[in-house]
């Protein structure tokens, strides 16, 4: 093995990122000018691609630094920090209807915003479901159309209700 001693200096991430942020850059140095290589404790949520870490899913992984030395140096201490990935928000908007009293309650409908990754809603576990508390027969007034209950690996749903509005027949 080597003769002379190194570290690994300048190792530092957040904490956390959110899913669908650009790669994160990694920037060690050894203290013998050797190159520093990383390795992901779980490259299903973050991937070491050259000098970046790639974001591939939600969860925590450990991001190791390494040197292992050459005929001059002997290996550096290895350097660890865990990375959380949080997932995306996405928004789930439920939009207003309207409808005149007797007439059947229209079709309901939602927008979703915010996927990343060229994603779309084929990533959903579960589409989000929307209802309202009116019905055929409801007097005119106005009633809360509410979206919940929809799933995805790496997104975080925020939704937004909206209003059937329900007005009288024309005599």
């Amino acid at each position: 093995l080597g003769v002379n001693t190194q570290e690994i200096v300048n190792f530092e991430l957040d904490d956390n990122a959110t899913y669908g942020d650009d790669p994160i850059p990694l920037e060690a140095n050894s203290t013998s000018g050797l190159a520093v290589q990383y390795v992901s404790s779980n490259s299903a949520i973050l991937e070491v691609n050259g000098s970046s870490l790639v974001i591939r899913g939600t969860g925590s992984a450990t991001i190791s630094a390494q040197q292992p030395g050459n005929v001059n140096y002997d290996v550096a201490p290895e350097l660890n920090a865990t990375v959380t990935i949080l997932p995306a928000p996405l928004q789930v908007a439920a939009a207003d209807a309207s409808k005149i009293f007797g007439e059947a309650i229209p079709t309901l409908s939602y927008d979703l915003e915010g996927f990343v990754n060229d994603e779309n809603a084929s990533v959903l576990g579960a589409a989000p479901m929307i209802q309202t508390n009116a019905i055929q027969t409801s007097p005119a007034g106005n009633y809360p159309i509410t979206v919940f209950g929809g799933t995805a690996d790496h997104y975080l749903f925020d939704y937004h209700s909206a209003t059937l509005t329900i007005t009288e027949a024309a005599s």
